[in-house]
């Protein structure tokens, strides 16, 4: 499941994507009913250190299944 997020498509719903974020341990706020997927990661405004560790996070659980 925590691979889902880099194949996730944008028009996604944003709680799937929070949902894949939270199974990762990483806890971010709970995205507005009607949300996309691509609007509420846009709307985190996340550091390229925060995109490393989801992105590494992903890819660990990647090779531990």
């Amino acid at each position: 499941m925590r691979d889902d997020l880099i194949n996730m498509p944008s028009e996604a719903p944003a709680a799937d994507a929070w949902m894949v974020l939270w199974s990762m341990g990483l806890d971010f706020e709970y995205p507005l009913a009607g949300q996309t997927a691509a609007e509420w990661l846009a709307g985190l405004n996340l550091t390229s250190n925060q995109w490393k560790l989801i992105n590494y996070r992903a890819q660990e659980a990647q090779d531990h299944e």
